[in-house]
């Protein structure tokens, strides 16, 4: 922390915490008794990003925990020099004491958050990471057939930046409805995003994210047995501690029959949509969907 003063007080309470414990793996690489701090996210990913408390327990070990996020930018995105740079740009950017919000750092540093977060919370999923194994994040629900139904408007419902997740079986799949349906509609004061990722060997292979209109959509992910299993990754996209409430529906169709509303991107794209690189001093577009570029080094670059 003494360090993290030096770069000023900008950065909001959360994140001073989780690059305290993400950097440990740099310091101590050989002890990695440090790692039982990201069950303070993996328990309770519904928390708010932001989220910060020195009295709640569960709030206070996920600031810890959220060092989850320093090691997607680190394995996935733009390595240490990125977490540094976030922190340098605190020193010019910060609009008071703790209140930087982590989203307007990245932008800032001409990448697209909102691509890195889809990126983020889709790899999550299975927890993907080098530096693990880490805790394995907490299921809000799962389906074990077709069709089925739910949604959350109880306690750990997510909160602004937080996220859901609900695990979809793919054992039972039907040769003559081969995709899956996906219906959804959130609570409209925010904008959502929602994934569906698939997964095999407990590596994520492709991420399917619905476009919405007021806050509701439906979207249709092909051959979806060809999955070990699915996953469907719900977040609200604002930065409140209040948790926001949705319901979805699952069915197993011919998608043949049906115009799919919901985006994708073909594997050889994945790793250009996670930086947001320059030519000739234009910025590259970001891709509107995350598939994860598994085969990205750790601590470098991609673009």
């Amino acid at each position: 922390h003494a360090i993290q003063y030096a770069y000023g007080m900008a950065h909001e309470p959360w994140y001073w915490e989780a690059t305290a414990t993400w950097i440990q793996e740099y310091v101590f690489p050989s002890h990695d008794w440090w790692a039982f701090y990201v069950e303070g996210f993996s328990s309770l990913p519904h928390l708010a990003m932001s989220a910060s408390s020195q009295q709640d327990y569960d709030v206070f070990m996920h600031m810890y925990g959220m060092s989850i996020f320093n090691f997607y930018l680190d394995e996935y995105v733009g390595g240490a020099d990125l977490v540094k740079d976030l922190w340098r740009y605190g020193q010019t950017h910060g609009t008071g004491y703790y209140d930087l919000f982590i989203g307007d750092a990245v932008d800032g540093e001409d990448l697209d958050f909102s691509a890195i977060y889809d990126g983020f919370i889709a790899t999550n999923a299975v927890m993907a990471y080098e530096a693990g194994p880490f805790p394995l994040v907490e299921q809000e629900d799962s389906t074990g057939s077709l069709p089925a139904a739910g949604g959350n408007d109880g306690n750990d419902k997510p909160q602004g930046y937080g996220q859901n997740y609900i695990k979809i079986s793919t054992s039972t799949v039907d040769e003559s409805a081969p995709d899956l349906r996906l219906e959804f509609e959130g609570d409209s004061r925010q904008d959502w995003s929602v994934l569906l990722v698939g997964v095999i060997e407990d590596e994520v292979v492709q991420v399917q994210k619905l476009s919405l209109s007021d806050s509701v959509g439906t979207g249709v992910l092909r051959n979806y047995g060809s999955f070990d299993v699915v996953w469907l990754v719900v977040s609200p996209l604002n930065t409140s501690t209040q948790g926001r409430s949705y319901t979805w529906d699952l069915q197993a169709i011919d998608g043949d029959t049906f115009e799919d509303t919901g985006d994708a991107v073909d594997d050889e794209k994945r790793s250009a949509a996670a930086c947001a690189c320059s030519q000739g001093g234009q910025r590259v577009g970001m891709l509107p969907l995350l598939l994860l570029g598994l085969a990205v080094h750790r601590r470098r670059r991609v673009c």
